[in-house]
């Protein structure tokens, strides 16, 4: 259990330099999702259709995070969609709103 709180605190440390580093202004929210022991998901929320650039800073952000935890890190993904709210109900205590935006109401 501490390995997987271990895990849990590297993925959430390294998402956020991730988004902080390669982040546009177009996203809205990201959320960490612990999907399993070494597994982890991202949703993200745009305020607006993404352009292609918004879409490439995702693929740097997953870039930044895996450099960061390659080493241990199982099976890593993301989701997005356009929405200026984060999710209001999580699925269990292992998943984290971690961005939020400026312009979110």
């Amino acid at each position: 259990m501490e390995d997987s709180l271990n895990f849990w605190d590297m993925a959430l440390r390294s998402a956020k330099r991730a988004v902080n580093l390669e982040g546009v202004d177009n996203i809205s929210f990201a959320c960490l999702k612990h999907i399993g022991t070494k597994n982890f998901e991202i949703e993200y929320g745009f305020h607006d259709e993404p352009t292609d650039e918004d879409l490439e800073s995702l693929s740097l952000i997953e870039t930044e995070m895996v450099s960061d935890i390659w080493n241990w890190v199982g099976n890593f993904r993301y989701t997005w969609s356009i929405r200026s709210h984060p999710p209001q109900e999580f699925e269990g205590k292992n998943t984290m709103v971690f961005y939020r935006s400026s312009k979110c109401p």
